[in-house]
């Protein structure tokens, strides 16, 4: 997708009700293609390498026309549907693929102390990378970074924290025996905000073998302590509903659900399905 039709797209959107183009990475969908667009709909599709699945993005103004264009495209994710809009997909042989919540943490003043653990360099890029990549499929929305990720996210070159100038970018290891198993990636956002700067935990991820023994808490503590220390009042992150060891953490840190709102991720039905 070249910058003019990226400009396009951007501008285009606008004339749509409902759109899943809200935090699109446009460095990351380069290679889709603009496979549909007029008064009812735009939908642009590709192959997402760092997810290793088709996806399509999409822009409307009704849900049968969401329906009418996308059950083409077998097996691809759809993001950002509409609570009300779920119950009808199912029927029609959407299934659901990741349910994000945001949950909130609006103090960190009591965290002050920590273990001290590793601000990691670029050195230290595939090994961070291996590590989250060792914890693939232990929830439906969880990924991995790659190593090119790991590096953007270092040198303050990732998207999402150009978006929101974000500050004070890192990413923390803890290691057993000289061995990293576990990392965190936190960033701080929102000096303007009348609430105060943000602490963003991006992503935490410990190997599978060391799972079960408090890293990732003591993980998540030395992140709010570094919040903390940098001037951030409070802490966002997000996590898929059926995360349940990781939401069990979180609540234990003092994080809260916003139940209010969430993002609804869905695939199209499989292509044997959709021919039945």
């Amino acid at each position: 997708m070249d910058l003019i039709t990226r400009e396009n797209i951007r501008k285009k959107v606008q004339m749509y009700t409902y759109h899943a183009f809200h935090y699109v990475d446009w460095d990351e969908i380069m290679h889709f293609e603009l496979v549909h667009i007029d008064h009812e709909g735009l939908f642009v599709y590709g192959f997402r390498k760092d997810h290793h699945i088709h996806e399509l993005i999409w822009a409307v103004n009704h849900l049968n026309t969401l329906i009418h264009y996308s059950k083409h495209y077998p097996n691809a994710l759809i993001s950002f549907i509409p609570r009300d809009w779920k119950d009808e997909l199912i029927k029609h042989g959407y299934h659901e693929y990741g349910v994000i919540r945001d949950y909130w943490l609006n103090d960190l003043s009591s965290f002050h102390e920590s273990p001290f653990l590793q601000q990691l360099t670029i050195i230290d890029a595939q090994e961070i990378s291996d590590i989250t990549k060792d914890c693939l499929m232990l929830s439906r929305e969880f990924h991995g970074e790659s190593y090119h990720d790991v590096i953007a996210w270092i040198t303050h070159q990732d998207y999402y924290l150009q978006e929101v100038k974000a500050r004070d970018t890192a990413i923390f290891g803890y290691r057993v025996n000289d061995h990293l198993v576990g990392v965190i990636f936190v960033s701080i956002y929102g000096d303007s905000s009348p609430r105060g700067p943000v602490l963003w935990v991006r992503e935490i991820a410990v190997k599978r073998d060391y799972q079960g023994q408090g890293i990732g808490r003591k993980l998540m503590k030395h992140a709010l302590c570094y919040g903390n220390q940098k001037g951030a009042r409070r802490s966002f992150l997000a996590a898929d509903d059926l995360n349940h060891s990781a939401i069990h953490l979180y609540i234990s840190m003092g994080y809260t659900p916003n139940l209010d709102e969430e993002q609804i991720d869905m695939m199209t039905p499989s292509e044997k399905r959709d021919k039945q």
